[in-house]
């Protein structure tokens, strides 16, 4: 509206009247003076919108009033728009920023609540058990930050007043030590058994034997076909007992590399079958090392096979006899051995009756039964024993005590123990 209550785009009354130019009322007060005012009059119909374009120059038609002008000063920037209300807060007050922040804070304080409020050392318990078997290790020791404690027949242990984390070594004889953590809760330790490996030969030929070992505290174990067998809770200084078919038994000792080396000793059949088996393939060198092993310095003295068989019918005058040589020690006592056929044995004591010089006389060397006669006209002794095919005999000058001594080391390394029939 205008001022006096004339719209805008209304006609003047007369042709030609000009509407007054003025600062319009708007309603409720004047227009803010930044504000572009544009006011137009049309006083006659016959105005077209390209007579009132043209209108904007000094040519006007009449009837038609416009006016544009600017009033009051000039526009200038206006000030920045406010942020909104929730940017105006402070970073912690921030709806998005003080739950997760409550949380933190939450955490920390029951996490130091709880480091305040757990107990400074731990009780340990649990049980030691055979890495390989699962049984329960009796008597294990176990200690940390000097405290102590073994376990009990079912292999359990306690142990309070522990730091936590501390560092438990557990020990046990048979057994490797080990160490762990300890912990609140069930432990359960793993020792593995330190084993012993065993290998069995036969003392006569060398050869392994599958022998049966029985230790002190476990069952019986059969050795492999190749002699070796792995034993456990057993350690240096124990026995285990070795035996095998056609062998004498043997308490062989656990040595302190953790192993155990027999080699067992032929029965009085076993050598005779031996003996024999070497007598007929002539491999007279091997009777002379197993017959002879203590007596160090001999040597084989046999010849071809026809001095031997010369030798045989002369020096035994039994076909059912083989003489097969003799050895000789730097000292000069001499050892002659012979091996009777299948289904023969030798009477040594009528073979001693035999022998030169007097007072032939039964002795007895290593728990064996021997028969020494001499001196003769030469001052020699002479030393006569038989043990199944073999029959030896020693023979000295002027020393009957080094004789007994050569007869003594044959007979036990031929008999083991001492012990023969």
């Amino acid at each position: 509206m205008l001022a006096g209550g004339q719209a805008v785009g209304e006609a003047a009354e007369e042709p030609g009247e000009q509407v007054a130019l003025g600062n319009p009322e708007h309603e409720g007060g004047p227009l803010p003076q930044r504000m572009w005012r544009v006011w137009t009059a049309m006083s006659s119909p016959r105005v077209t919108p390209a007579t009132a374009v043209g209108a904007c120059g000094a040519g006007r038609p009449q009837g038609m009033v416009l006016m544009s002008q600017i009033v009051g000063p000039p526009l200038q920037p206006g000030p920045p728009p406010s942020p909104p209300a929730a940017a105006r807060k402070a970073w912690y007050r921030r709806p998005a920023l003080i739950i997760p922040l409550a949380l933190v804070v939450t955490a920390a304080v029951a996490a130091a609540v709880f480091l305040a409020l757990r107990p400074s050392t731990i009780t340990a318990s649990g049980t030691v058990i055979d890495r390989l078997t699962g049984q329960p290790v009796i008597s294990a020791a176990l200690r940390a930050d000097g405290t102590s404690a073994r376990t009990n027949a079912h292999g359990a242990f306690r142990m309070p007043g522990l730091a936590r984390g501390a560092k438990l070594s557990v020990q046990a004889r048979y057994y490797a030590t080990t160490q762990v953590r300890a912990t609140t809760k069930p432990m359960k330790v793993r020792l593995a058994p330190i084993p012993v490996h065993v290998t069995v030969t036969s003392a006569i030929t060398g050869m392994p034997l599958a022998a049966m070992l029985t230790p002190p505290h476990n069952a019986r174990v059969q050795a492999h076909p190749d002699g070796t067998a792995t034993l456990y809770r057993i350690g240096p200084g124990e026995t285990v007992i070795v035996t095998a078919a056609g062998y004498l038994p043997k308490h062989a000792a656990v040595g302190a590399d953790h192993t155990v080396k027999a080699a067992l000793a032929p029965t009085q059949p076993t050598m005779g079958a031996q003996l024999r088996k070497w007598d007929r393939t002539r491999h007279y060198q091997a009777i002379i090392d197993w017959m002879l092993r203590p007596a160090t310095g001999y040597t084989f003295m046999g010849t071809s096979p026809q001095a031997w068989a010369r030798d045989n019918k002369q020096l035994a005058g039994d076909v059912q006899t083989a003489y097969i040589g003799g050895g000789y020690t730097a000292d000069g006592p001499t050892a002659t051995i012979q091996i009777a056929w299948p289904g023969a044995r030798w009477d040594a004591a009528g073979i001693a009756a035999f022998l030169p010089g007097a007072r032939v006389h039964p002795v007895t060397l290593a728990g064996q039964q021997a028969w020494l006669g001499g001196p003769d006209s030469h001052h020699v002794f002479t030393a006569v024993w038989s043990y199944g095919p073999a029959l030896v005999s020693v023979t000295g000058t002027n020393d009957q005590h080094q004789v007994d001594a050569v007869m003594t080391g044959i007979i036990k390394a031929m008999t083991g123990t001492g012990q023969g029939t």
